[in-house]
Parts: C-alpha cells; structure tokens; sequence
C-alpha cells in the first residue's frame, strides 16, 4: 500500500531547502515510523523520517542515540532538519547489508568489528537497563500473545516463564556493561563503501539502544528472524566476535544461548502480537524460522528448566496452529 506524506509532513518541508523535492515513500518496518526519500533538483537525496505517531520521547532518543554513535565515529545518520515530529536524514542508499550479493562473511565481519569498537566505549549515559528484570520481561512477551487465547496479559505462565529466564540469566551473570543497539541486524545495516573502516557501516533503528549484555547484539545478528543463517555461518561468526572481543569461549556459548533464548522468545511473541492486534499475518509466517533458533537456543545445558517449561506450555508452530493464529488477525480496512 502506499503511504503518502500528511499535510503537517508537506508544511513542514515547505519551510525547508526539500520544499520542492521529489517525495518517493520508502519501505516500511513494523514501526510506527514512516519514511519518504526526498530528491532535489540537483538530484541530491535525503530522507524524511515522520515520527508524529511514534510513541513519545522516540524521536528524542533516536537524536541522542545517534550523536552519541556518532562521537564513537560510528555511522549514524546526520540529522539535517527537526522539529520534534518530522526529521531530515543524511540519504545512506539503498545497498542494505540484508539485500548485498556481495561476500556476506566479509559484511558481517565488518559489522562485529562496529559492535566490538562500540563495546570498548563507555555506554551512553542516560539509556535504560536491560538488567536481569528486563530479560525476564522479554521472555515472557512468548506467553503474553503466543497462545491463541492471549491477549497481553501477565498470566501465570508468563511470570514463571519471565522467573525462570531470571534465574537463568543471574547464575550466567549476564550483566550489562555496554551500549546495546539491539535491532542489529543486516535490514538496519548499510554498506556504505566510500567510508573507512567500521564507518562503512551505516546503523539505523537505534532509538531502543540501552545498556546491556555484549553478546546481546551479537544474538540480534546472526540469530536473523527474516534471513537464513547456516549453523556453520552462525558459528564461525560468533566465534569471530569472541576472539575480537576476548571473551571466553565458555562464557559465550552460554550466554549467546541464553539471550537468543530469552530474544527469540520475546521476538515470537510480538510477532504474534502483530498478527493480533495490527492485522499483519506476514509477521505469524516468520515464527517457525525463530522457533529453530530457540531449540538450538534451549539446547543449552545452563536452559535446561526454561527448556522443559517452553516444552510443557507453548505450542510448537505447525501449520494448522498457525493457521489458526492467523484465523485471529483483524482484516485490514478496504482502501477506497
């Protein structure tokens, strides 16, 4: 469907240098955000992000966020123009990392090396926590909408799903200690091959950074709700982060098990959500490839009681489930 710029979007412009730019829309994520490619007479682009329906304090952070990454010598947007609802980005192209023919072992190297520079940097002051409660409340967004019947609410099993995770998560002490982006993964990820080093790659979404575990990012990478990563691909990768990173060997394997468990739960569950509630069944096809990541996940000797209460109180996503949880999903309205 297409989205076209709202009237406060075009007066916004109209006090501009975009005023009379072209205005293509852009591909839409699951946010509430919208975004437009502006293009100039001089053939000079840039993108227009309308943030007037996101949440409150979204396009603040994403500010914040972003002038941070950028002080590390990161590659994040440059702002142009703001007024607290529409923003004018630096344009950095189409040539995502998610859609590259090129050698994706040479892409996803260079985007450990971004995360690892990132890592050695204090984290940015101010961010929210992903401490041990938060791991816990990620877990249990599985039993807050996964179940057909679910409609949101903090069950019984969600609280004991969200207390198993935090146990879980305090005897792997799986403190944060550094910024955390997390939707970093390769449709947020830009090459940008005119930069150096790590600036060549371009970071978007990053609004929700907080600070958390270091491997967290790491999980949001190589454990790809939309792409296919072989076994082979993921474990190379993260042994690479691990060498670049000098973490032990033993420390990473339990804790990439358990935040990809503790994400890929939380990613079920809201995918489920935007099934339900947002009437987009799309989302509930990619649960069967995010449940193969969490049974490699829970596969974990440290996971065994969260493993056996996934087992026990979750429906595996075969067809006919699905099916069903579709059968839920509001049909959008007609387009006139």
């Amino acid at each position: 469907m297409e989205h076209k710029l709202s009237s406060n979007g075009l007066a916004f412009l109209a006090d501009t240098d975009w005023k009379t730019a072209e205005i293509t829309p852009l591909t839409q994520d699951a946010s509430a955000r919208r975004y437009f490619r502006l293009r100039g007479k001089d053939q000079k682009t840039a993108v227009l992000m309308d943030s007037s329906q996101a949440a409150t304090g979204e396009l603040g952070r994403f500010l914040s966020v972003g002038a941070y990454l950028g002080d590390l010598g990161l590659s994040a947007p440059q702002i142009l123009t703001s007024n607290g609802e529409f923003t004018v980005l630096e344009d950095f192209g189409d040539a995502r990392f998610a859609d590259l023919p090129d050698d994706p072992s040479k892409l996803y190297r260079l985007a450990i090396d971004a995360l690892v520079h990132l890592q050695a940097h204090a984290p940015m002051h101010g961010l929210p926590v992903c401490d041990f409660a938060h791991l816990g409340e990620l877990t249990a967004t599985a039993w807050r909408w996964y179940p057909q019947s679910s409609e949101g609410a903090l069950s019984p099993e969600a609280q004991e799903a969200s207390d198993l995770a935090v146990a879980a998560a305090k005897s792997l002490a799986l403190k944060p200690t550094c910024t955390m982006l997390r939707d970093f993964h390769a449709e947020n990820l830009m090459w940008l091959p005119k930069r150096d080093g790590v600036r060549q790659v371009g970071l978007l979404d990053f609004q929700d950074a907080m600070v958390g575990h270091p491997v967290f990012d790491v999980v949001s990478l190589l454990q790809d709700a939309r792409r296919d990563i072989t076994p082979d691909f993921e474990q190379q990768l993260g042994v690479y982060f691990q060498e670049q990173a000098g973490m032990s060997p033993e420390h990473f394997k339990a804790s990439y098990a358990a935040l990809g468990a503790f994400r890929n739960l939380r990613i079920i569950g809201m995918f489920a959500r935007l099934g339900k509630l947002l009437g987009r069944p799309s989302y509930i096809d990619l649960i069967p490839h995010v449940w193969r990541y969490l049974d490699s996940d829970l596969a974990h000797p440290a996971l065994e009681d969260l493993r056996g209460f996934v087992q026990r109180t979750l429906s595996p996503p075969t067809e006919p489930y699905l099916k069903e949880l579709k059968s839920r999903c509001p049909k959008p309205p007609i387009q006139c």
